[in-house]
């Protein structure tokens, strides 16, 4: 079986779910994002099983893909030597500034782009010990998200996504 083709066609599929753009524009309000973060904030023991699990040190690179409003980026930059934030949307990428600034944080670079439109040797310094797409993989070509993932690693990938039809895609069929 193809993984990667059945990724595209369930990709496809929820597609007909979203109303105009893909998945970060959804967030592109810092109205939004306020509510997406204080939602999160709701939630925290997700974050700190998240935190518990992974090696991270003061010495560690981090590359959060589809940081969303800093959920994690923000309470790994207070832990890392280095954190990288790809975030794609206006309003979530605003409020993760804003989170970072109010932690005074200086080791948080925030990329705005999609994980897709990254270009690694110029986009990014380094490889990373660890890199992290947590419930953001909302990407057609996942292989090829993998691929580039794959690419400027030098320890461990952590994904996390659904495992099945999402409540939303039940209650929206």
């Amino acid at each position: 079986m193809n993984w990667a083709e059945v990724w595209t066609r369930q990709y496809e599929a929820g597609s007909r779910f979203r109303q105009t753009g893909d998945c970060a524009s959804t967030w592109d309000s810092k109205e939004r994002a306020l509510e997406f973060l204080n939602m999160s904030r709701e939630n925290p023991e997700r974050i700190e099983l998240v935190l518990a699990r992974l090696p991270i040190t003061k010495a560690s690179r981090i590359l959060d893909i589809g940081a969303g409003p800093g959920t994690l980026a923000i309470p790994f930059a207070e832990r890392a030597g280095f954190v990288t934030a790809v975030e794609p949307s206006p309003g979530m990428a605003e409020v993760m500034k804003e989170q970072a600034r109010k932690a005074n944080l200086s080791n948080l670079t925030i990329l705005q782009k999609r994980w897709e439109d990254v270009e690694p040797e110029t986009d990014l310094t380094e490889k990373y010990d660890i890199i992290i797409a947590s419930y953001s993989l909302g990407m057609p070509d996942i292989s090829t998200a993998i691929d580039k993932m794959q690419m400027v690693s030098n320890g461990q990938i952590w994904l996390f996504w659904f495992a099945g039809t999402t409540s939303w895609e039940q209650y929206l069929k």
